[in-house]
C-alpha cells in the first residue's frame, strides 16, 4: 500500500512561508506528477541527468522532486487557503491503497 511514510518540517529564513518534504513509501511516477500539476503549471526536465519537475498551483502552493525518488518537497504559500491537512487529503486521492 503507498501512503505518507513520513512528513518532515524544513528550515526557511523567510516569514509567513512553510515548507514540508513528504516521503512516500513508493516512488514518484509520471502519473502522480501529471495528478499533481492538474490545474496547475508543470515544469519537467526530462533531459536532466535525474528528471526534475516542478509543480506551481498559483497562491496556495509550489513543490519539486526528482522523479523516481520517495519525496516531495512542498512550500505552502497561503495556509489560510490551502492547508497541510488539504494537501495530504490531495496527494492521498491519487495514492492507491
Amino acid at each position: 500500500m503507498a501512503d505518507i511514510s513520513k512528513i518532515k518540517d524544513i528550515e526557511e529564513c523567510i516569514d509567513g512561508i512553510l515548507t514540508k518534504e513528504f516521503y512516500l513509501s513508493t516512488p514518484v511516477d509520471k502519473r502522480l506528477i501529471d495528478f499533481l500539476s492538474s490545474d496547475a503549471v508543470l515544469q519537467y526536465y526530462p533531459n536532466f541527468s535525474k528528471t526534475f519537475y516542478k509543480i506551481r498551483k498559483a497562491g496556495l502552493w509550489e513543490l519539486k522532486g526528482i522523479e523516481g525518488e520517495n519525496s516531495i518537497r512542498v512550500t505552502f504559500k497561503s495556509l489560510n487557503h490551502f492547508s497541510v491537512e488539504d494537501f495530504i487529503s490531495f496527494l492521498r486521492c491519487y495514492l492507491p491503497e
